[in-house]
């Protein structure tokens, strides 16, 4: 079966417990065909999420709200910024020697054409790192209007997925 490396990128404003943050994902992580009409997303960069479905498209979503549903967890879970960003940020740099080796392995592959290029519509260079960006926008203070609290209800996602070679 291939395995496909992919990059992802994740984010956008969350709301926490009396803060608003910034969280912007670009991870690294590997679609595989486990089955025949079957994929499965396994994250290196969070090495904690993964994500499946009957197509590509299905399993690179299930995979996103899959991270979405845990930094959102994170924002309803965190009593303040601090112990947010430190939840997020444990999240992401979560990995594993056996993940980076599949990376480096699938890779290789595209590279080497055993998986096929032409596969992907978008690649970008494999050696580009993983990042991950958590900021508060506002803390500890109320809405514009001063009459609404932030809380974990107000999050916008931005999600995407681009291949790597």
């Amino acid at each position: 079966m291939n395995r496909y490396p992919q990059f992802f990128n994740h984010g956008g404003i969350l709301a926490g417990h009396g803060f608003l943050a910034r969280v912007e994902m670009e991870g690294r992580c590997i679609l595989e065909e486990t089955e025949p009409g079957y994929y499965t997303v396994f994250g290196l960069n969070p090495g904690a999420a993964s994500g499946q479905g009957a197509t590509r498209e299905e399993a690179n979503r299930d995979f996103l709200d899959h991270i979405e549903f845990v930094v959102n967890s994170f924002a309803a879970e965190a009593a303040d910024y601090a112990a947010f960003e430190d939840l997020v940020r444990e999240f992401f740099f979560d990995s594993n020697a056996v993940s980076a080796h599949e990376w480096a392995a699938a890779v290789e592959a595209v590279r080497s054409g055993r998986t096929l290029a032409e596969e992907f519509d978008r690649t970008i260079p494999a050696e580009t790192e993983p990042r991950l960006s958590v900021d508060v926008v506002a803390g500890e203070m109320r809405a514009a209007k001063g009459n609404v609290n932030y809380t974990p209800e107000l999050n916008v996602p931005r999600n995407e997925m681009l291949n790597a070679a």
